[in-house]
């Protein structure tokens, strides 16, 4: 298991329709820090999207024929089923690549799953 995570260590998903993103490889302690901090489950939500969504690329992600920065403002304006659809990838990503016991321990006790947050059903 990596001890350390970069910039650069991030994963690309294929969202369909020519659109792709990319996600980080693994939560690092600050990534957990904020979704920790998160008040309900919306803000976990948004918390895991804002932090882990790296970039995208692709026909969805353009407004007149121009790509649209991946910034956090702009991953708000995401569409809930598409939102949902990467949040799904992230939380299974986390369960893939794992958080120590402990850390689990920490995270359930100051967050519910995001599995209880309406509209973000994990499937």
């Amino acid at each position: 298991m990596k001890k350390l995570i970069w910039d650069d260590d991030v994963e690309e998903i294929d969202l369909g329709d020519g659109d792709f993103i990319t996600i980080s490889s693994a939560l690092s302690v600050k990534d957990l820090a904020s979704i920790n901090a998160a008040e309900n489950q919306m803000e976990v939500s948004l918390s895991l999207l804002r932090r882990l969504v790296r970039s995208w690329r692709g026909p969805s992600f353009e407004r007149n024929n121009t790509p649209v920065a991946c910034t956090p403002e702009n991953i708000d304006r995401l569409q809930i089923g598409v939102a949902t659809e990467i949040a799904n990838k992230l939380v299974a990503k986390i369960s893939e690549t794992g958080i120590d016991d402990e850390a689990k321990k920490e995270s359930t006790e100051s967050s519910s799953s995001i599995s209880e947050t309406p509209g973000l059903p994990i499937t």
